[in-house]
């Protein structure tokens, strides 16, 4: 859940037509099965200058990641996946894109701190809980980002 200040400013610079913030050209594959959740958080990562690639299962995750064969090596991908997920569980999901995408950073998201503990062990690189802030995201998919550009 992202959090109602930034749902707040999100609107508002939504409206004015503005963005968040610019800068990057980092791909964003968002694994997010809740409708409002994805949306919001999508547009801030898009305000942000994130292109975004959504997907509400790991089904969806992996038909986009066959339309980008180079995403899993590209050093400006990124994997933020909901742990919830209402087919496969977030930990299944996780497993095979580490199998099929070992190389892109994935940030698991949970307000369940097990199941963010269940998913570092499994190879996720980073954790959210939720409510988390926009910024918050922003900083950590800027900082995964980052490290492919440079490695």
């Amino acid at each position: 859940m992202v959090s109602r200040t930034d749902q707040d400013r999100l609107a508002t610079a939504a409206a004015a037509g503005a963005p968040v913030e610019q800068g990057t050209s980092c791909t964003v594959l968002l694994v997010e099965h809740d409708r409002a959740q994805r949306d919001l958080v999508a547009r801030g990562l898009r305000g942000a200058g994130y292109r975004v690639i959504e997907a509400r299962d790991g089904d969806e995750a992996f038909q986009a990641l066959e339309g980008l064969p180079r995403f899993c090596d590209a050093p400006l991908g990124v994997v933020l996946l909901d742990m919830a997920l209402p087919k496969e569980s977030g930990m299944e999901v996780l497993q095979q894109l580490t199998a099929h995408c070992g190389g892109a950073p994935l940030i698991a998201i949970s307000s369940n701190t097990r199941h963010l503990s269940a998913a570092l062990a499994a190879g996720a690189h980073a954790i959210l809980v939720r409510p988390f802030e926009l910024d918050h995201l922003l900083a950590e998919v800027e900082r995964w980002c980052l490290r492919r550009r440079s490695a």
